[in-house]
């Protein structure tokens, strides 16, 4: 569209609609502020006594994961509830919340996996001799040797 044909065109008043008209084509006076506006924003407000709002199917509305560590774009069918907070976060978030029963950390740009301590410690007791953790193992209230809960 040349420079000139664009200046010929007229804009609806309302600021949501986007239309663009030669001038005289269609366009009525807004009931309430008698500006320009096109026909369906004048028939909308007509009808509901309010401007229309016009919504647009191309327009995506960006959301990143909830986890404040994790900064991944939300994509339609990528996303899960928080199971505590019920904030919108993404799969990989809620599965290794499910699994660890925590949140994600990123470190250095990376996300960090958790991992297990390797090393396991006996249970004192005579006849329970599996092996545990130590964050599972608790002193015993009388030889305080190490036993399972």
């Amino acid at each position: 569209m040349s420079l000139e044909k664009e200046q010929e065109l007229i804009k609806c008043a309302n600021t949501s609609c986007q239309q663009l008209k030669r001038p005289g084509a269609e366009f009525l006076r807004h009931p309430a502020t008698k500006e320009r506006v096109c026909r369906a924003c004048w028939q909308y407000y007509y009808n509901k006594g309010k401007d229309r709002e016009v919504k647009r199917r191309n327009e995506q509305h960006e959301t990143n994961c909830g986890n404040t560590l994790c900064k991944i774009l939300l994509l339609p069918g990528k996303i899960a509830a928080h199971p505590v907070t019920k904030e919108r976060i993404c799969i990989n978030c809620c599965a290794y919340y499910k699994k660890y029963g925590r949140d994600r950390e990123v470190v250095a740009g990376k996300l960090k996996k958790f991992t297990e301590p390797k090393a396991r410690e006996s249970c004192a007791n005579t006849f329970c001799k599996q092996q545990y953790y130590p964050k599972d193992l608790r002193p015993h209230p009388v030889t305080k040797k190490k036993i399972c809960l």
